[in-house]
Parts: structure tokens; sequence; C-alpha cells
């Protein structure tokens, strides 16, 4: 994978993004829904993996009481689009972590990764599967789709 090329990309195409995203959104949905019958409904420590203009951002902020989220995204402009969705949750702390989530660290004690349509992009699923794995704290929950045959 080319990653400069899908930042390059994406970085074009964010003020079209959520007019386009049709399957994303649908996505988003889902992946809330089936989290909604976990019987936690309160993360203290949240990290979204890729998350864009905050399509699915904004669906678990509004689903789940969170007491601190990491967004994490290649490309830094969407920091710009979260930190608008932010202003209406001012009770939830938070903070963006830039970079290849394939590349960079996470921290520890992460009650829940969730991420929407991100890992057909990544190189090495499997490495990154134990990063989460390393980071995820004890009966922690790993929420996530992505494309393929099935």
């Amino acid at each position: 994978m080319d990653k400069n090329l899908i930042y390059s990309k994406f970085a074009k195409s964010l003020n079209s993004y959520n007019n386009n995203a049709i399957a994303q959104k649908q996505i988003s949905n889902n992946l809330i829904s089936l989290l909604k019958n976990y019987p936690n409904h309160h993360f203290d420590q949240v990290l979204e993996i890729g998350c864009g203009t905050g399509l699915l951002s904004k669906k678990i902020l509004d689903s789940f009481i969170i007491n601190n989220i990491i967004f994490n995204d290649l490309v830094y402009e969407t920091r710009f689009y979260i930190e608008k969705i932010m202003i209406d949750y001012d009770q939830v702390s938070w903070s963006f972590l830039p970079g290849d989530a394939e590349a960079i660290s996470f921290p520890d004690n992460i009650d829940l990764f969730i991420s929407a349509s991100t890992f057909h992009w990544f190189e090495n699923i499997k490495t990154f599967f134990k990063k989460v794995k390393q980071s995820l704290k004890a009966n922690g929950l790993f929420v996530f789709n992505t494309f393929g045959t099935n």
C-alpha cells in the first residue's frame, strides 16, 4: 500500500466525503447497533482508528457514555472535522493521534478500539491486531468491519 497516495486521495476528498460515503454511513450504523448489544454502555478510554470526517465518531459519542476518546487518522487534516464535532461534547476528554495506525504507538488500557472501513488499507493486519491486543484492557472490545468477498 502506498500510504502517501492514500493520504493524498483522502486529503483531497475531505470536503465532499460525507456526501458520498453512503456505504460508510450504513457500516457505521451497523457497528453502533452491534455495540449496543453489549451490556456495557460506558467506556473510560476509546480509540477510534481511521476517524476521517467523524461519521462513526459522532455516532459513538451520541450512543455511549465516554470519559476519554482518542481519534486517529492517517490524514492530519481530519482533526479539524473532529474539533468541530467535539464542540458539542465538552464533557468528554479527547485527543487526536495522527499517523499511520500500523506505525504509531497506542496508549495502554483501551476499553474500546473501534474502526469503520479502515483495515483494508493496511499492509500487515496480523501484526496490527497483535498491537491492538497489547493495548486493550482485559475484557475490552475491538469492534470493526472490513471489506472482502465474504
